[in-house]
């Protein structure tokens, strides 16, 4: 399933197994449909993209959510943006 919750939350996990305590990652994760041009993500720490619009408006991509390999309960929030 290429959908950005359960990719980021797999290497989430892998991180976690794999890891040392101190191993952790920054994530942005987006797929793209060519066909609608709807773009869901999700961001883990990472710095938000900037999405600017025809008309100047400028918006930034992502919400609040700790890096990926801190926590096992880790709490993302796929989100989903019209490209037009």
């Amino acid at each position: 399933d290429p959908q950005p919750e359960p990719v980021t939350s797999l290497v989430n996990r892998a991180l976690l197994k794999t890891g040392t305590p101190r191993a952790f990652m920054s994530l942005y994760y987006a797929l793209l449909d060519t066909e609608t041009g709807s773009l869901s993500y999700v961001c883990a720490g990472h710095p938000y993209p900037l999405l600017r619009r025809a008309g100047g408006e400028i918006l930034e991509l992502g919400s609040a959510a700790l890096p990926h390999g801190m926590r096992v309960d880790l709490v993302l929030h796929e989100e989903t943006v019209d490209m037009e």
